[in-house]
């Protein structure tokens, strides 16, 4: 399950995406010495996370629209692959993105909702 909150705010669940991805991107400060050799340090690695989602209620996106675009900084509770375990961290938001909306049953929605997460 991925619950996310405003920083300090009440968490609130999410629908399960259709896609979800974990990315790990080293943070580094890489050198050269005057005789070509590279000397790279790693800093930190960070997380990037790519969610979508095929069909979302009205509701449903409105829900997690509300929370990614209305607040650039977001705390994310998610499975993390590394550390094996739901953790929870802060990320801010960004590639926003829903485009159709569309009715099954009469009932509205929107599809291919995503959008990405940057830990901070």
């Amino acid at each position: 399950m991925i619950r996310m909150r405003t920083v300090g705010g009440t968490w609130t669940p999410m629908p399960t995406p259709s896609a979800f991805q974990v990315d790990i991107e080293p943070i580094t400060k890489a050198e050269r010495a005057s005789d070509g050799k590279m000397f790279i340090e790693l800093i930190t690695n960070k997380r990037k996370i790519s969610m979508s989602w095929l069909f979302l209620s009205k509701d449903n996106a409105e829900t997690l629209l509300d929370m990614v675009v209305d607040n650039i900084i977001v705390e994310i509770e998610y499975p993390d692959p590394k550390d094996k375990a739901l953790v929870q961290k802060t990320f801010y938001t960004s590639g926003k993105t829903s485009n159709i909306l569309s009715y099954v049953n009469t009932i509205g929605g929107w599809r291919d909702v995503s959008f990405n997460a940057i830990e901070i």
